[in-house]
């Protein structure tokens, strides 16, 4: 059965929106919600999301940015739920230009490069793990 991985902000979390899109999704396979999950750091979550045949998103936010962007870069096909299209380069480059203009990342930019380098060093080292 089809894994997926369901990216949506916090702010519908519980709410009617995020019910329809788990209705919508549970008939595709089987859902990964995020708000159900406790991830303690960035190789849990590396290790979940590489478990996921398909990503569906809602709402872009920067949170949801970089989530989309991360399973993008392991090749996991990603769907915009409120299209349920395939994302288009056109897309792509809205993501990117969420990602990159937004307030945290413009605030800290010295923090993010040196947690995205210390993500990246983890993130080769489960690809290695994983063979």
């Amino acid at each position: 059965m089809l894994k997926i991985y369901y990216f949506h902000p916090m702010e519908l979390y519980f709410s009617d929106i995020e019910k329809e899109d788990l209705v919508f999704l549970s008939r595709k396979g089987i859902v990964t919600n995020p708000r159900d999950i406790d991830l303690q750091n960035m190789i849990d979550y590396i290790k979940l999301l590489k478990e996921h045949d398909v990503v569906y998103y809602r709402d872009l936010y920067y949170s949801v940015a970089f989530e989309v962007l991360s399973a993008l870069a392991f090749g996991i096909p990603v769907y915009l739920l409120e299209t349920k299209r395939r994302v288009s380069k056109r897309q792509l480059k809205e993501i990117v230009e969420v990602f990159e203009n937004s307030p945290y990342f413009k605030r800290n930019i010295k923090r993010f490069k040196t947690n995205f380098l210390e993500f990246y060093s983890k993130f080769l080292e489960v690809i290695k793990i994983s063979g």
